[in-house]
């Protein structure tokens, strides 16, 4: 078995982004020591031809320890992500996690697995992030801790229990209970309360905020670099969530030196300002988007379901128009 934790990685139809996921892992000197998971869902109809190719190119990887593939037999979104955590875990106690978009810096997995051997007795670290904005410089010389849980490319332990906290839906009644993880969520994340109430209502099911909110609320938290190690190229129209949107929003350059982990971890919620700054800034759009959430949260269930419909409707029939222009 490997020294290193495994890498584990979904993929669907994109096989042009999982060749750069690929080959920039490959840069990284521990790859041919990392067992390398590939968990590839079943085609959806018409989708088989595409499938294939991507299964084709899945069976020629080289370069690692090992390339343990599971090709699914039925299309189940939720059901490959979860395998791809579970698997693992379960055979290694932790793990690597990416999507097929994730482009990573060659430094990646010598943060990843350092982070995961120095940290792995400090229960406050929930996670290993690879992905951090753009920050100022002065923010951060060293890894530091983050309410921020984000999914493009992480790592963490078995013991951490990540599927429990995806699989939980109770959490903004949970803020609702604890005052102090309320009013640091209100501070930090202008739209965290407001979707937690979403997905309590079965209206939502995003595992990022899922996992933020337990950070919040269990006192833990995500490891951030002080410069990404990695890049997200799914934002170009493909993709599950891509419905055709193009977006340059989360563009971060990689760090050019090997992320500093310092021996002793305080968390500074100065910093932890700054990020989450990043990702809302204090404008009128944010103001009417946590407005607009708020607003769906609150809504009994037969309107909001109309809500719904009629949107679904509206969208299918411009969808038509474009498509005859």
């Amino acid at each position: 078995m490997s020294q290193f934790a495994p890498v584990s990685i979904t993929v669907y139809d994109r096989v042009d982004h999982l060749k750069k996921t690929i080959e920039a892992l490959k840069l990284n000197p521990e790859s041919p020591d990392t067992v390398l998971y590939i968990f590839s869902d079943a085609a959806r109809p018409g989708h088989e031809d595409k499938i294939e190719k991507v299964r084709a190119y899945i069976r020629g990887i080289d370069g690692f320890a090992e390339v343990r593939t599971h090709f699914q037999d039925r299309n189940s979104y939720f059901r490959n992500i979860e395998e791809a955590r579970e698997i693992p875990l379960r055979e290694f106690g932790r793990l690597i996690r990416m999507e097929d978009d994730i482009v990573v810096s060659p430094h990646f997995l010598t943060y990843m697995n350092d982070a995961l051997d120095r940290y792995c007795d400090d229960a406050r670290v929930f996670s290993i992030s690879g992905y951090a904005p753009a920050l100022p410089d002065q923010a951060s010389q060293a890894a530091f801790l983050s309410k921020d849980f984000s999914a493009w490319g992480y790592a963490t332990w078995a013991d951490r229990e990540l599927t429990s906290c995806l699989n939980r839906r109770d959490y903004y009644t949970a803020f609702q209970s604890n005052p102090a993880a309320k009013r640091a969520a209100l501070r930090l994340h202008p739209t965290m309360l407001a979707t937690v109430r979403l997905i309590e209502r079965g209206r939502a099911n995003p595992n990022d905020y899922k996992a933020s909110a337990h950070q919040f609320l269990s006192g833990t938290y995500s490891l951030k670099p002080p410069k990404s190690l990695v890049r997200n190229i799914g934002f170009d129209g493909s993709g599950m969530a891509g419905s055709g949107a193009r977006s340059t929003r989360f563009d971060t350059e990689y760090a050019v030196e090997r992320p500093h982990l310092p021996d002793k971890l305080a968390y500074d919620e100065t910093i932890d300002m700054i990020l989450f700054n990043q990702y809302f800034p204090k404008s009128w759009r944010m103001r009417l988007n946590v407005w607009k959430l708020d607003i769906l949260g609150r809504l009994p269930d037969r309107l909001y379901f109309l809500l719904r419909k009629t949107k679904g409707k509206l969208n299918g029939r411009l969808s038509a128009s474009q498509q005859r222009n």
